[in-house]
């Protein structure tokens, strides 16, 4: 099946958390977009139907509770797509016991907040999906995309405990090891795990500085298009199968 369209569900802590995503997303907002986004706050979440939805973005939510995380679970497990952006607002908590059935719904849990600015990135050669297409395009400003806020990510404990979830993937991070983007595939479907802020809504109220200014950054459109497509990539696998191994319905 061919689809008109990618529908993509962008969950904000307020509406400017997630202005520049739907921006990236479709920045014509032309009812011809192959990708159309539908903004909401966390508040409007419960009532909002996921399985209508390709993908879903959260950004600078505060907290996840049992039932929002359960259900995102299930949504990703049965071939959704979930990229999840932090924030000024995220409790880090709350993100790290979100869990359904004992599995963790993020690859990585939050630590400290890190409050040094970066300069520089570490593709790992460019092998992840997410940022392949950026091979031989330094022009592009991937590498030297700006961040002075972040939450450290480390693999999940609850993910390594669990041998039915595939390993953690790092497809970006900053010089020295710590990543910035992790993914993870759950059943059918992905999870997109980033360290920093999908907006420059977030501010570190010391220095009244956003958390960053990617959004402003060239490659903040292509990287937020690449999100997206490996986000949804796991989609196709649900008509893709070998000879001989079993068709299994997520649950």
């Amino acid at each position: 099946p061919v689809k008109e369209r990618i529908r993509v569900l962008c969950v904000g802590g307020s509406p400017d958390d997630t202005r520049y995503l739907a921006a990236a997303l479709d920045p014509e907002r032309s009812a011809e977009s192959p990708i159309r986004p539908t903004v909401i706050t966390d508040g409007e979440l419960a009532d909002t139907e996921l399985a209508d939805f390709d993908a879903v973005f959260l950004s600078n939510i505060a907290q996840l509770t049992a039932e929002e995380a359960s259900r995102l679970a299930r949504y990703v497990r049965s071939g959704g797509g979930l990229a999840m952006f932090v924030g000024e607002r995220v409790n880090a908590e709350s993100y790290n016991l979100a869990t359904d059935d004992g599995r963790p719904l993020l690859p990585a849990q939050l630590g400290d907040v890190m409050e040094e600015s970066r300069f520089g990135l570490d593709p790992h050669d460019y092998k992840h999906p997410i940022v392949a297409p950026f091979r031989g395009r330094e022009r592009a400003g991937l590498l030297s995309t700006p961040i002075s806020r972040y939450f450290q990510l480390e693999l999940s404990d609850a993910a390594k405990a669990n041998s039915d979830l595939p390993a953690a993937e790092i497809a970006l991070s900053f010089p020295g090891g710590e990543p910035l983007i992790v993914t993870q595939t759950q059943g059918r479907g992905r999870v997109v795990h980033v360290a920093t802020a999908g907006s420059m809504a977030s501010v570190d109220a010391a220095r009244g500085q956003p958390w960053t200014t990617w959004p402003a950054w060239p490659s903040f459109l292509p990287i937020v298009r690449e999100v997206l497509a490996y986000a949804v990539g796991g989609q196709q696998r649900e008509w893709q199968t070998t000879v001989g191994s079993p068709i299994v319905v997520a649950k």
